[in-house]
């Protein structure tokens, strides 16, 4: 259900307690003073057990009722503390209450609990309310003082939200923030995710004011498609850290137990992570602190340090810190090592850090610092200054402030000595581009997570280069070999078959022969030329090299003769599946090994990694969810050891990137493929082929793109039209390749069109912007874009898109044509096309922004069935109701 509700889970007006309850001491007398203490609404106790005593602490200065029946208003937050055998029929009467959330704070104790929470789960669905839990004790919003755990001492307010699964883990990290008297905008304690989920938080949370980091700590996932979109749009604009828990074999097994749910691989969670934007660490403590770091954090803009310290000695504190981190810093320039030398210790030179002596003043330290931003050399700067009765770091931060704005150097001060002096001024001194610390390692942690989103965001913002040609698929011919194979009882297919299916897609296949008998094999080794392979054909034999199912290295006929005896002796005479003749890819200067699996979790992953001896010596096996482009393609590739080894001996990574497309397609294609195994993929002499393969089909009922975690592009809404007069155009979703043709659209655009569409005369779109409209998350949203060919050139003529914004449940287009093919009928194509989109997709409800004065675009939407329905200002809000 997305967010519905969960207005009304944070900000309830009404809250009630629902329990057996008695006057002994217990947790829930600490849940209910948090819940009286809160500054959100009203809080009611409805104990089922009943009560006499007028001094209960339960009771005493409360409403207290016998059951939810008696409660005369609608409850927005109910917090049940009730074995999970008694709440179906709690349920039942939460229909009357108008109940709209309900933490449920235990979880099952038995096996036979399971069945509860089925028709726990089912009932609250039917009724629209929403479930956190179970095993959760709620949240705490400390801004509002609102507090639904047993906690008695509430965090205090800041800047982090923190999700989790695990209530110990939340203890855990709220232990450590108050040490490090670290605050939080929101906590909340998902439980075992029985409805409410990560993907709900992360859409409600990411676009609060006052959250600027979210923390997760996670064991598995619910959705992990809604999970994985809902981190995509929130990653963009403010940071995501997560830790996985359930590394091993036994920790998953743990994690099963107590939520209900199997977790996926590890070294999936990782891809898939790293996929969504997610900056991932290893431990609580490392969470925490990244959670301080990036609150403050403006995004950095590059990766360039310098350091400037008066104390040589802190200054290799910094270095070695920051090189743990495997943080590089690069030494300066000549040129500015000469400028500085007047105002640096001698043995600085062009050092970095930049050493300058333990007596600087002011004005040096403000010397030093311009000609450093004045260099261009660097993006960030770290001023460490041991503090003494002669520096004054206020004077220094201002003096420089506007020039490191005008060069968009980001400052990180350290002031080391005098902290209660300058902790109380903290506020006054940072800004987006400055920030002050206390600590080197306060600072430099600071400054590895800052880079580490830098680089997620950077790597985000590349535009991926285009394939040279379009790559064809023969579909349905493998839909009938497939087809054909789930009937039998057999879901290992042989080689020979798995050979056959990867040939359909193009993949280069090395020719294969099935023999039966000698002459056939001796006519087949004539065929290829000498020297062969002969191989055991039936997939029982699974590993073939361990039973002796494949002979190497037969150079002639005679050879050929006693390698089939051989084969005799071990298998006897060739079964249904036969025996093979290939030939010996010689020389061989590189084993791959790729293919596919399907995880518990995420469904299918690829994999790519050195085979053969090298795979002994090298572990590089890497992974990564499909669909795949090239630029995808090639974030894998340099995962492994291949571009070290290209150095040696090189091959066309081009090819090697549309191979593993290939496979990407043809595993999104057909979710029967369970296991696809290519062991070894050649490269002998910059040719490619595919030696062995092995392919494990299951019918798991479900139909493509169902199967994937990441929604793949959806090419059942491409269409093919004509304009008014005759050019054909292609309507079609966009994709990451089109921002190039996107740019040259946009630059096309007169003061006016782009004025309509964006609201403003502003010509550039920066590549972060470009982006955001090229490279979009089609389970969310939809931009399709018009495109027709002029010589040997596509071009793009309109767009129009349908963004879905997840806090308000609202789904706005936006459209525009380029001013040449204005009027030729493509801006009617583009908005009949998104029309049929979003009925496919069961959109009840569209609007968009036009401005009042652009009087063709009100005439155009009228013709679709818009109507306006509010005003502001200059701007009209039209919407349309979907039948």
């Amino acid at each position: 259900m997305g967010i519905y509700n969960l207005d009304h889970l944070f900000a309830p007006r009404t809250i009630g307690l629902i329990g057996h309850f008695d006057c002994r001491s217990c947790k829930e007398q600490v849940v209910y003073r948090n819940l009286r203490d809160s500054r959100v609404g009203r809080t009611l106790l409805i104990n089922m057990s009943g009560c006499d005593n007028p001094d209960c602490p339960f009771t005493a200065g409360g409403q207290c009722y016998p059951a939810i029946a008696a409660v005369p208003d609608a409850i927005d937050l109910l917090i049940a503390s009730l074995p999970l055998s008694e709440i179906p029929a709690l349920l039942d009467d939460c229909r009357h209450a108008r109940v709209k959330n309900i933490v449920i704070a235990r979880g099952g104790l038995a096996v036979e609990d399971e069945q509860y929470e089925q028709l726990i789960t089912n009932a609250a669905q039917r009724q629209n309310i929403r479930l956190l839990g179970f095993n959760s004790f709620g949240l705490i919003v400390p801004g509002r003082q609102f507090n639904t755990s047993f906690f008695e001492t509430a965090p205090d307010d800041g800047k982090i939200a923190l999700i989790s699964q695990s209530g110990a883990v939340i203890s855990s990290i709220l232990d450590m923030a108050r040490e490090k008297k670290v605050g939080f905008s929101h906590v909340v304690s998902l439980g075992s995710l029985v409805d409410v989920d990560f993907g709900d938080m992360i859409d409600y949370l990411g676009w609060e004011y006052n959250v600027r980091c979210i923390l997760l700590y996670i064991e598995n996932l619910k959705n992990v498609k809604k999970f994985l979109s809902a981190c995509r749009s929130v990653a963009r604009v403010k940071p995501i850290v997560a830790v996985k828990g359930g590394k091993t074999a036994l920790s998953q097994a743990i994690i099963k137990k107590h939520t209900g749910r199997f977790a996926g691989e590890d070294r999936v969670y990782d891809t898939a992570l790293r996929r969504a934007g997610i900056i991932r660490v290893e431990s609580i403590s490392d969470l925490l602190a990244a959670g301080v770091a990036l609150v403050p954090q403006a995004v950095l803009a590059g990766e360039q340090l310098g350091i400037i310290t008066n104390s040589g000695g802190v200054g290799v504190m910094a270095v070695d810190n920051l090189a743990s981190r495997q943080v590089q810093i690069h030494s300066l320039s000549a040129a500015l090592g000469d400028r500085m030398r007047e105002y640096i210790a001698p043995y600085s030179g062009t050092l970095n850090p930049v050493c300058i002596a333990s007596d600087a003043d002011n004005q040096r330290f403000i010397k030093v610092i311009r000609l450093c931003l004045e260099s261009r050399e660097f993006d960030t700067l770290m001023v460490i200054m041991v503090l003494s009765g002669f520096l004054q770091p206020e004077k220094i931060i201002a003096a420089v402030r506007c020039l490191a704005e005008e060069c968009r150097v980001k400052m990180l001060y350290i002031l080391l000595g005098n902290r209660e002096v300058y902790a109380r001024r903290v506020a006054e001194l940072e800004n987006r581009g400055t920030s002050i610390h206390f600590s080197v390692e306060e600072a430099t942690n600071s400054y590895y997570y800052g880079m580490r989103y830098y680089a997620k965001l950077n790597k985000v913002v590349v535009v991926p280069p285009r394939f040279n040609r379009e790559l064809t698929y023969h579909h349905d011919e493998v839909r009938e070999l497939i087809a054909a194979r789930l009937g039998e009882a057999r879901q290992l297919l042989s080689e020979t078959e798995s050979k056959q299916i990867l040939q359909l897609y193009e993949l280069p296949v090395n020719p294969t022969d099935i023999v039966k008998t000698l002459p056939a094999a001796l006519a087949a080794g004539d065929h290829f030329g000498y020297p062969v392979v002969l191989k055991n054909n039936d997939p029982v034999y699974y590993h073939k090299s361990d039973s002796g199912g494949v002979i190497l290295n037969i150079h002639n006929r005679g050879t050929l003769k006693r390698a089939w005896m051989k084969m005799l002796a071990v298998f006897g005479e060739p079964g249904a599946d036969g025996f093979t003749v290939q030939p010996l890819v010689e020389p061989v200067h590189y084993e791959l090994t790729m293919g596919a699996g399907t995880d518990r979790e995420f469904g299918p992953y690829l994999f790519l990694g050195m085979g053969g001896l090298m795979s002994r010596v090298v572990r590089d096996e890497a992974v990564i969810l499909p669909p795949l482009n090239r630029f995808l393609a090639r974030k894998l590739i340099e995962k492994t050891a291949l571009p070290r080894c290209r150095q040696l001996r090189p091959f066309t990574m081009e090819v090697l990137e549309e191979i593993l497309v290939r496979l990407s397609q043809l595993v999104v294609d057909f979710p029967e493929i369970y296991e696809l195994h290519v062991d070894p993929l050649v490269i002998s002499n910059n040719q490619f082929r595919i030696v062995d393969a092995k392919i494990v089909l299951k019918d798991r009922g479900v139909i493509s793109p169902n199967h994937l975690a990441t929604t793949p592009y959806p090419n059942q809404y491409e269409f093919t039209e004509s304009l008014r007069d005759g050019t054909e155009v292609l309507i079609r979703p966009i994709k990451p390749e089109d921002a190039e043709a996107h740019y040259a659209m946009i630059d096309s655009f007169s003061h006016q069109t782009r004025y309509n569409r964006f609201f403003s005369h502003e010509k550039h779109i920066g590549d972060a912007q470009m982006v955001r409209f090229t490279q979009i998350d089609y389970d969310r949203e939809i931009a399709i874009v018009a495109k027709i060919r002029q010589g040997e050139r596509e071009l793009s003529i309109g767009t129009n898109r349908l963004v879905y914004y997840p806090h308000n449940d609202e789904y706005e287009f936006a459209i525009v044509v380029a001013d040449d093919w204005q009027n030729s009928g493509v801006g009617s194509l583009l908005m009949d096309k998104l029309l049929v989109i979003a009925r496919d997709r069961q959109i009840k409800r569209i609007y968009g922004l036009v401005l009042m004065n652009n009087l063709q675009m009100m005439k155009f939407i009228k013709k679709f069935g818009f109507r306006v329905v509010e005003y502001e200002e200059d701007v009209a809000r039209i919407q349309l109701v979907l039948d």
